[in-house]
């Protein structure tokens, strides 16, 4: 079955409502319309380029900390232990909203500040990437409304919601699910939905029962959005929180942006 797009251009909300309910109950969908400049994606993914590329001695003073802000190095996460012989062939790096010590919220675990690379290192990192979390704040806290009134409740339900940013970098490993390699393993995102943007080089794949696993090919100018596991919660089931796995098919590089809500 191929994933539906929801343009957010076609309608009232309560027409994109009722079309989420009906089309996207296995919790994967493109939403296109959506408002996010093309630009400023370009530039993001040109600017994760930039620090993927910095030597690994560099990118180590930035290892992620206690509050999960940092860079995780290639083969620190096993998405999927029970069938991984070896850890993600990824790389990245996790930002959110920058709590600063005069902030209520700032002693909460994982409420903390970002840590950011040199500017002479990587010139306009942290001011592209704070630009593109603010767009993808917008865009998650629309899409949130629109899922709240789907599931008929008020449609500032879900607001305010924490957020992380992850730009993440495959290498060129081929994956091997037999021999327990993958890209990143089988697994479904714990928080409430996912927008991911990704480069034109496929990898990511979903399970769905009778169907088993089906490629979600990139849409340049579309967003792929998955609900978690807390959506399928308080939604009892209507939104599903399907498995889902990265897999190099092609032997080359891929690039991602993922923002967790």
């Amino acid at each position: 079955n191929e994933v539906p797009v929801i343009d957010l251009t076609s309608g009232d909300s309560g027409e994109i409502a009722r079309t989420l309910r009906n089309t996207c109950g296995t919790g994967f969908f493109y939403v296109a319309g959506h408002g996010v400049p093309q630009s400023l994606v370009d530039s993001t993914f040109d600017a994760n380029r930039h620090f993927f590329s910095l030597p690994v001695e560099k990118k180590q003073k930035l290892r992620a900390d206690k509050a999960k802000r940092g860079w995780t190095p290639h083969g620190g996460e096993w998405l999927d232990p029970s069938k991984q012989k070896q850890g993600d062939t990824k790389e990245g790096f996790y930002v959110g909203r920058d709590y600063g010590s005069s902030l209520p919220d700032a002693a909460k675990p994982i409420h903390k500040a970002n840590q950011w690379p040199d500017e002479q290192l990587v010139p306009g990192f942290r001011d592209t990437l704070e630009q593109y979390m603010e767009a993808m704040h917008i865009l998650g806290n629309r899409l949130l409304s629109l899922i709240a009134v789907s599931l008929d409740i008020d449609a500032d339900s879900f607001a305010t919601p924490f957020l992380f940013l992850r730009p993440i970098r495959y290498l060129d490993t081929p994956s091997s699910p037999a021999e327990g390699v993958f890209a990143a393993g089988a697994h479904t995102d714990f928080g409430m939905l996912t927008i991911l943007a990704s480069d034109e080089v496929p990898g990511l794949q979903i399970f769905t029962p009778g169907n088993g696993w089906a490629s979600v090919p990139p849409k340049r100018g579309c967003f792929v959005i998955n609900l978690g596991d807390m959506m399928e919660r308080w939604s009892d089931g209507i939104y599903q929180s399907t498995l889902h796995r990265v897999v190099n098919t092609t032997g080359q590089e891929r690039y991602s942006i993922a923002c967790f809500f």
